[in-house]
């Protein structure tokens, strides 16, 4: 037998019950809103923190191979600053350019008395071709350089 006063009645609960359901909600609201934010936090961080290590990862291999490679300690030594190692992207009209082992692309003049090797021969300045690996050795006359050794690697 149902009475007015039936407490699942909403109409007949007392007001201090809706307000300590309206708590109830809003309680779960905001911690529902505090894990989706912290986890989106946390996917984001844990992203970042993979990307910048494989950067990172990387950029440290690169140091230590151009660290490493005796190609490099030669071409970037104040000592020899004539010494240009690399590999020739275009001959011609007494002029020859080199993509250094540092990615910069370089124009030498030639000399007329340039001397050409590979291994133990000695070659014609027509035996250079794009494409070699050479390590080119410079004369400087106040700001003009020009080739007087190339080695064909």
């Amino acid at each position: 037998m149902e009475t007015s006063q039936d407490k699942s009645d909403p109409k007949v609960l007392p007001p201090a019950y809706h307000r300590k359901s309206n708590k109830r909600h809003y309680a779960k609201s905001v911690v529902v809103i505090t894990l989706l934010v912290g986890a989106s936090a946390g996917i984001g961080y844990y992203t970042g923190f993979q990307k910048g290590k494989e950067q990172g990862g990387e950029a440290a291999i690169k140091k230590i191979t151009e660290a490493i490679n005796p190609l490099n300690l030669i071409a970037n030594n104040p000592v020899l600053p004539g010494t240009v190692i690399g590999q020739v992207t275009e001959v011609g009209n007494n002029v020859i350019t080199i993509k250094q082992v540092n990615g910069q692309e370089k124009r030498i003049a030639l000399s007329e008395s340039v001397q050409v090797t590979q291994q133990s021969n000695t070659l014609d300045i027509s035996a250079v071709k794009q494409g070699n690996q050479v390590t080119v050795f410079v004369k400087k006359d106040g700001n003009k350089e020009s080739a007087t050794r190339i080695i064909i690697r």
